[in-house]
């Protein structure tokens, strides 16, 4: 148990120190390649603008 002292620290501050000890977490025990995470976001992108297009395309 860790304990801050409100004054010193708010809990905004703590929740995102939180999110990366737990994002770091995740990182260190993936067995995903820089290149296959590459490749994956391209994929996500590819697939989110094919849905989303329309909304930016002229007629």
């Amino acid at each position: 148990m860790v304990r801050f002292d409100d004054e010193l620290v708010d809990r905004e501050t703590v929740g995102k120190l939180l999110d990366y000890v737990e994002l770091e977490s995740i990182r260190k025990r993936s067995q995903l390649s820089e290149e296959k995470a590459v490749e994956l976001a391209d994929d996500i992108d590819r697939a989110v603008w094919e849905q989303v297009k329309h909304k930016y395309e002229y007629e």
